[in-house]
């Protein structure tokens, strides 16, 4: 495709002034070097401004924005937020509401063009109730039936011993032996005493494949049977 040079041309807003050699090392794209109407310089592929996705810095489209925020907002409702009042503008030209949470009731000031852009749509107990709804989901689904699901699916989770270094084996030193071991379900298990490392260590990879490895195959099939909770029953 024969090279096309933008430099002088306008579009929208935008002035192109060079071609952004920086960006030639690092993208197959050509792109130049731009001037906005407000001064501000930013470089703009060509595509983008031959196909007019690009005709400012972005001042207009927030020129726009803070238009709209200072729009007289009070008594609209924007999610669990009511907006009760305009305060003041900031020193960025916008507007400060002051607004009620719905949820909570409480009180608390924001920018319009928070408002307007859904940023904010409560005084913030809405995502802090969700984050602890998700937290509690992901715990729930973790651990299920007495045993850590992720941890089965992610073997390196679990510690090891720190007298072997090796997971589910550990040095009796008053003994002078090894203790392979294993907990399923809140249950510990043990599985052999030997003075031979490689034994222990051999007896705990077998139970961690009869057991964690039955149980995981068998815990994919009851997912998908599983019976809805049903409700208790009121009096």
């Amino acid at each position: 495709m024969r090279f096309e040079d933008l430099t002088g041309r306008t579009f929208g807003f935008l002035t192109v002034i060079e071609r952004d050699m920086a960006k030639k090392k690092t993208t197959k794209q050509t792109a130049w070097i731009c001037e906005c109407a407000c001064g501000n310089r930013i470089s703009v592929l060509a595509y983008n401004l031959k196909n007019g996705n690009s005709t400012s810095c972005g001042c207009q489209q927030r020129k726009k924005l803070s238009e709209r925020s200072r729009k007289d907002l009070t008594g609209q409702v924007f999610g669990q937020l009511r907006v009760d009042a305009f305060l003041r503008t900031d020193k960025n030209g916008h507007s400060v509401f002051s607004c009620t949470c719905l949820r909570c009731g409480k009180k608390f000031e924001t920018l319009g063009t928070s408002i307007i852009e859904h940023r904010t749509i409560s005084c913030g107990c809405v995502c802090k109730e969700n984050s602890a709804i998700g937290r509690q989901k992901v715990h729930d689904e973790a651990v299920e039936l007495g045993t850590n699901i992720g941890k089965l699916k992610a073997k390196q989770a679990f510690k090891s011993n720190k007298t072997t270094g090796i997971r589910g084996v550990c040095y009796i030193k008053s003994q002078g032996e090894y203790r392979a071991y294993i907990t399923f379900r809140r249950v510990r298990y043990m599985l052999k005493c030997s003075p031979n490392l490689e034994e222990c260590v051999k007896a705990r990879k077998e139970a961690e494949e009869q057991i964690f490895g039955n149980f995981l195959q068998w815990y994919e099939e009851y997912k998908k049977i599983k019976p809805p909770v049903e409700p208790e029953a009121k009096d």
